[in-house]
């Protein structure tokens, strides 16, 4: 038998960001399970010229979950290709609980995170670090068009 291949619909997205933090490796009954969060550019500077980002929540399994989890660290840039799902559930207090993650099918490892000559990750314990995609590659100039990150 084959299955029916699944058709694409508005709730699938590529993104890229940064790790928020060391991704860690669960495991239950059936496989294992990555939960993390990706900061992604939102496209906003502040006054001071920080650069403001979004943080999405996202869930991976299986062998996905495994090589982030081995492979990655907090800072490292990845893409992932997923869809978005809104899960309910129910808390203590009995009341329904919505819950927005992004469902990984694929990740792409784009780059590990930037250090200093001391080995520890910029924008780490670094409270004059402005711009954590500043070191991302040669300065484009955007008079004309701005980019969106």
């Amino acid at each position: 038998h084959s299955f029916p291949t699944r058709r694409s619909s508005d709730l699938d997205l590529v993104i890229s960001g940064r790790l928020t933090k060391k991704p860690e490796l669960r495991s239950t009954t059936k496989t294992n399970v990555c939960q993390f969060s990706l900061a992604v550019d939102n496209g906003k500077v502040d006054e001071n010229g920080k650069h403001g980002a979004d943080f999405i929540e996202c869930v991976c399994f299986g062998k996905t979950a495994e090589n982030l989890c081995k492979y990655q660290d907090k800072g490292s840039t990845i893409e992932l290709k997923g869809r978005i799902q809104v899960d309910k559930y129910t808390n203590n207090e009995g009341k329904n609980v919505f819950r927005t993650l992004v469902y990984v099918e694929m990740i792409n490892y784009i780059g590990k995170p930037q250090t200093n000559e001391n080995g520890v990750i910029k924008g780490q314990n670094n409270a004059n670090e402005n711009n954590p995609f500043e070191e991302m590659g040669n300065k484009v100039a955007n008079d004309d068009y701005p980019l969106p990150f």
